[in-house]
This record gives C-alpha cells, sequence and structure tokens, in this order.
C-alpha cells in the first residue's frame, strides 16, 4: 500500500509542472478572458441581415453561443449562419494584437435545424485588407493550404492544431462542405504577442522542414547539418465534449475548387484530456544566430538573446529564469512563467525551480 501511494504521488508531481506549462500559449483568443468585441467580427454574408424578429449578427458565431430569446421576443441564434451557400463564403475575426495562432476550435449551429460546417480552410493575415494578396492560407510543413475535419453533430468542440503555427492580427474560416446548412461557432488557440519595437512581418508561408511526432519522440530535421530535439507537451483540454484532430498528410478530394496542394486532416480520438502541443524545435545555431553557452548544471541548454537563425520554437531566455523566449520567423518575443515556476529548457515547460536547471543558474 506505502509503496503504490508513493508512486502515485511521483505521478502527480510528474504531471503538474506539465499541465502548468502547457497553458502558457493555449489562449482562446476570441471568448477567452480578454474576449474580442463583437465589432471585430465579419462576414461574407449573414442570414436574415437586418431582421427585427431573430438575431443573425455575425459576432453569434462565439464558441458556446447558444440560442436564446430575449424579453423583447428577438430570437438570438446560436451560431453565424452564411445568406448564401457557396464555397466563397467566410467569416473573420480581428484581434486586438497580433497573436501566435497554433489552433482552432469549431461548433455547429445551437438549438435548431442540424447545422454545422464538415471542412473547411484557413487563412490568415497581418493587415486584415480586403486585398486577396494579404491572406494566406494556413498549411503545414508539407503542403500550402490544408482541409481541416470540422464537425459531425450541433454541439460538440472540434479543435484542430496547426503544424505551423502563425503570427496574425485577423484569420478568415472558409468553409467547404458542410451539414444542411452554412452555420458555425469558432475560437482560436494560442497567445497574444508583446511584439515591443519589432517592424518585422512574418513572411507569406512558413519555413520549417521539422514536425514533432506525437508522443515525445525525436524527430530528424531535413535542415543542413542541424539535429533537431522535437518536444510534445500534453495542452489541457479547453472543453469537454472535445475531439482532437490531427492533420495528416493525404490529398482531400472534394466537390469544391481549392488551391493545390491541399491536405485533409484526420479525425483521431485523444487519449484522456489531454492534446498535442504544437511543434517545437530546436536546431544548430546557424550563421548570426546568438547563443550563450552555460554548462554549470548537468543537461541544461543554452539561453536565447537573438532569434537570428533559430528555428520557431521556445528557448531559455538569458534575461530570466522565470521565462523564457518565443522565436517565430526570426523574430523573438519575451514570455513569462507563472508565479514560482521556472523555464525548463529540455521539457520546454515551466517547471518547479528544483526540477528547471535554468540555464542561468549558477
Amino acid at each position: 500500500m506505502e509503496f503504490f501511494l508513493y508512486t502515485f504521488g511521483l505521478i502527480l508531481l510528474w504531471h503538474i509542472p506539465l499541465a502548468i506549462g502547457d497553458d502558457i500559449c493555449n489562449q482562446q483568443l476570441v471568448s477567452g478572458v480578454k474576449p474580442v468585441p463583437d465589432s471585430a467580427f465579419s462576414a461574407s454574408s449573414s442570414y436574415h441581415k437586418g431582421s427585427n424578429a431573430k438575431d443573425y449578427t455575425v459576432a453569434r458565431a462565439r464558441i458556446n453561443t447558444t440560442e436564446t430569446k430575449d424579453s423583447k421576443g428577438v430570437l438570438h441564434l446560436g451560431a453565424w449562419s452564411a445568406q448564401n451557400l457557396n464555397v466563397d463564403q467566410w467569416i473573420q475575426v480581428n484581434l486586438s494584437e497580433p497573436s501566435l495562432i497554433r489552433g482552432i476550435m469549431t461548433q455547429g449551429r445551437n438549438g435548431c435545424c442540424h447545422q454545422w460546417v464538415k471542412k473547411y480552410r484557413v487563412q490568415y493575415s497581418m493587415d486584415c485588407s480586403n486585398n486577396s494578396n494579404s491572406w494566406h492560407p494556413i498549411g503545414d510543413h508539407t503542403v500550402n493550404d490544408t482541409i481541416f475535419v470540422g464537425n459531425t453533430d450541433e454541439n460538440s468542440i472540434v479543435t484542430n492544431n496547426f503544424d505551423c503555427p502563425v503570427i496574425a492580427k485577423c484569420i478568415r474560416v472558409n468553409p467547404l462542405d458542410w451539414n444542411n446548412h452554412i452555420s458555425m461557432r469558432f475560437d482560436l488557440l494560442g497567445c497574444a504577442l508583446d511584439t515591443g519595437n519589432s517592424t518585422s512581418a512574418p513572411p507569406t508561408t512558413a519555413a520549417s522542414n521539422t514536425t514533432a511526432p506525437a508522443n515525445g519522440t525525436t524527430a530528424s530535421s531535413n535542415s543542413t547539418s542541424a539535429n533537431t530535439n522535437a518536444s510534445s507537451a500534453a495542452t489541457t483540454t479547453p472543453s469537454s465534449n472535445t475531439t482532437s484532430n490531427n492533420n495528416v498528410t493525404t490529398t482531400a478530394s472534394s466537390n469544391t475548387t481549392s488551391p493545390g496542394n491541399t491536405t485533409s486532416s484526420g479525425n483521431t480520438t485523444p487519449s484522456s484530456n489531454m492534446t498535442s502541443a504544437a511543434m517545437t524545435t530546436q536546431s544548430a545555431t546557424s550563421a548570426g544566430a546568438t547563443t550563450v553557452s552555460n554548462n554549470s548544471k548537468t543537461g541544461v541548454g543554452n539561453c536565447v538573446k537573438d532569434c537570428k537563425g533559430k528555428a520557431s520554437g521556445e528557448y531559455q531566455s538569458c534575461k530570466t529564469c522565470g521565462g523564457y523566449v518565443t522565436c517565430v520567423w526570426g523574430i523573438l518575443y519575451e514570455r513569462q512563467c507563472p508565479a514560482g515556476l521556472e523555464w525548463n529548457d529540455n521539457l520546454k515547460v515551466c517547471d518547479w525551480p528544483n526540477a528547471a536547471g535554468c540555464a542561468l543558474a549558477g
């Protein structure tokens, strides 16, 4: 009995820092702690726009919105519904600041009619203009444009994590296949970035030849003279009834016209309530990359103060043990661990100080 309790205690302590660390950049950006205003939503069309009896406004697309009737008898619908039924429809949300976006959550229409979106694409932009050249499709390490598998009922949340996270201020969801009608609710997963004085915009396509396989296995990088250690961390699921989809590289068959090199994301059932965290890679230092080596503690890595030449991912900050940096396309963003925790550069999580092995420790 004592042995069982001791073993259970070790397992519990092992998972605590991972659960805390995974929350760092896995926030709901649309309707979470800091929700965007209703005016941040726009769409190609909205069903019964201008109706006094029913509220079909675009902001009804927030995740977990439910159908309700107010004291004046106005019925507020449980989703955004498009007026037109074709593959040119889209719904857009403008975030308050540039953010690192790692995934998307979707639902169908609540309260009526068995309506949901079965397949869709996602586009992102930094300037949010209507210029088609400003919008770029979400892809992965092998294709430029991914077709994501969506919902199979009205209310279950389906989460798709992006193989290649993007920095963007605006996101458009473009439904490609639907049940009965184009109706959906959604949210984005990631974190707002403190851009500081940085003015560099990301390239239009993600430059990455490395993916992190599931279960924390080691991936082999295609970069020249680079050994890549891919670490996968468990992420707490934002809602019950959540299904996680992992994107697989297969050619999507569809009756609609969409750009070439598309993939379809397959539905997988997650073990327990965990979803796979976004790709984290660490490649060998290229010319121009600045690292500070400190091997005063066994197994600690190098802190990073310049992302030039570094692979996209998280690294130990050179300023503090209680922080880390996110490198995305050569741009550096300073991040803080929760109070009382330090960055563990080996596990790529915020951990207890005695286990973190901070690279700045003496």
